[in-house]
Parts: structure tokens; C-alpha cells; sequence
């Protein structure tokens, strides 16, 4: 269906790293919010925990081997952890945000650009302002798994959301 985007981690890499997906088009700078989301549609090979991550990437740089928020100018919400990450110096820190997502939850990302601010939701409830900041533009929603057969699915708003923004 070209109208929605699946993720899916084929097989794990040498060196085990994550596998990021930044979206081809950047939020629109003069949209007041920005939302989209994703759902766990399928833990992976472990099928323990979900390492899936969701955020914002700006600039041209940024790791396809890293979830989203360790590298410069990402920020973003870690599945397997409930930890919401920035990039500070040379590694993301972590704060504890939300609960830990399992298969079947939808996880969502809001940009704020009236408040300057960066929010995330989990099955339809907000979970609050996790950043304080907005990076310039351009912005891009990223998506990053771990786990071999792990599949998220993406919904950059072709689809009603689960969270009534």
C-alpha cells in the first residue's frame, strides 16, 4: 500500500547495530504541530523486548547504525528502556519518560512549534514534553529497530491516529 510505511529488520549486521529510517520529507516549518506515529507490529527473533525507537533527526548528518537521539541533532523515545533521548556531546543521554512498549502499542512523536517544544504519546495518551527545544530546520520523523524480524508500522498521517491530536 503506498499510503503506509513498514519497517522491518531483515537480519542483524556484523557488529549488531541499530538500523534507522528517516522519512524523505521534512516536517512542514509552518504547520503549528506535527504528529505521526508508530505501531509494534512484531517483536523481534528475541521476542523479549522492543528496541524500536521513534524521534526527529535535523541536518544532513546522522548515524543509520544508531537510534534515534544518540547522534548530533536527534532526539527521540526508546521502546526498550521508556528512556526519551538527546544527543549532549559524544553520547545520547537517556531521562526516563514512559513505560517500556511491548507488541501492539503505538508510539507517537508531536512537534510543538507554537511552544518549541517535542512530546510523545503512548496508545493514545500524551505522555508529556520530553524536549524544551525544537532543532532547526529541516526536521525529519526517524524510526530506528534493533531486533532481527522486528517490524514497526509508520503513519506520517495518511491514517486516522490514535492519539487525538
Amino acid at each position: 500500500n503506498p499510503d503506509r510505511m513498514v519497517i522491518r529488520r531483515n537480519r542483524m549486521s556484523y557488529n549488531e547495530d541499530f538500523a534507522a529510517v528517516r522519512a524523505f520529507r521534512p516536517c512542514p516549518a509552518d504547520a503549528d504541530v506535527y504528529y505521526f506515529e508508530m505501531k509494534i507490529a512484531r517483536l523481534g527473533a528475541s521476542n523479549e523486548f522492543c528496541t524500536c525507537s521513534i524521534g526527529v533527526t535535523s541536518g544532513p548528518i546522522f548515524s543509520l547504525h544508531n537510534p534515534v537521539g544518540w547522534d548530533e541533532g536527534t532526539f527521540g523515545y526508546h521502546g526498550d528502556d521508556g528512556c526519551a533521548y538527546e544527543q549532549i556531546g559524544r553520547k545520547g543521554r537517556g531521562v526516563q519518560f514512559g513505560p517500556i512498549t511491548k507488541e501492539g502499542d503505538v508510539v507517537g512523536c508531536g512537534l510543538n512549534f507554537i511552544e518549541k517544544t517535542i512530546f510523545f504519546t503512548h496508545n493514545g495518551r500524551m505522555l508529556g514534553h520530553a524536549f524544551h527545544m525544537i532543532p532547526e530546520a529541516p526536521i525529519f520523523p526517524t524510526f530506528s529497530v534493533k531486533n532481527e524480524g522486528e517490524t514497526i508500522a509508520v503513519n506520517l498521517g495518511c491514517f486516522p491516529f490514535r492519539f487525538d491530536i
